[in-house]
């Protein structure tokens, strides 16, 4: 399908397996708990979704936009990893999986990650912007160049994650010390 809008859909009968939705607008869907799997969605926009807990196995998302989407425990790490990019905006993505995921050219603006799971993944270069990062897991992921300058309540450590060049504002380093139980006064 090309340059479709959907708008109110509700659960997943709304996708074949294998069609490609391309420069498609999603608005106001919910997908929640629905089997997605083995679609493509290329140059597609979803704004106020949900797709929490779906299922997206081998689905594609190739320059994609959500905003104002509620994507809670979806497990993008079963996602088609080909050309993955995934742009986020005012999202809530609490609980997801990204493990291992290439996510350099994604972005992540006023999100709620709170628990996501990003080991392993490559952040080169990424802005978590305005992004609560509570219990999110970092480990071994490559968190060189990203700026999280204006995210918070994230911990991470250095000994376990590439931090090299991490962009990060003074007030920010007990982020980076809570493993050592430091008491930091400023």
């Amino acid at each position: 399908m090309y340059n479709q809008t959907f708008v109110d859909k509700e659960n997943g009968s709304l996708f074949e397996k294998g069609q490609l939705y391309e420069s498609c607008h999603f608005v106001r869907c919910d997908f929640q708990n629905s089997n997605i799997s083995n679609i493509q969605f290329e140059d597609c926009i979803f704004e106020d979704c949900d797709m929490s807990n779906s299922i997206v196995t081998d689905t594609s998302f190739q320059s994609c936009q959500m905003s104002r989407c509620k994507v809670i425990g979806l497990r993008w790490d079963s996602c088609n990893q080909f050309l993955f990019r995934v742009s986020f905006l005012e999202c809530k993505l609490d609980n997801s999986v990204f493990q291992g995921l290439k996510l350099e050219s994604s972005q992540f603006e006023s999100c709620s990650m709170r628990f996501v799971d990003l080991e392993r993944c490559q952040l080169k270069r990424v802005v978590l912007d305005e992004c609560d990062l509570e219990g999110a897991i970092f480990k071994n992921t490559n968190l060189s160049n990203t700026n999280l300058l204006t995210s918070f309540n994230f911990s991470i450590d250095p000994s376990a994650n590439n931090v090299t060049k991490l962009l990060l504002h003074n007030s920010q380093l007990p982020y980076l010390l809570k493993k050592f139980d430091l008491n930091v006064i400023a």
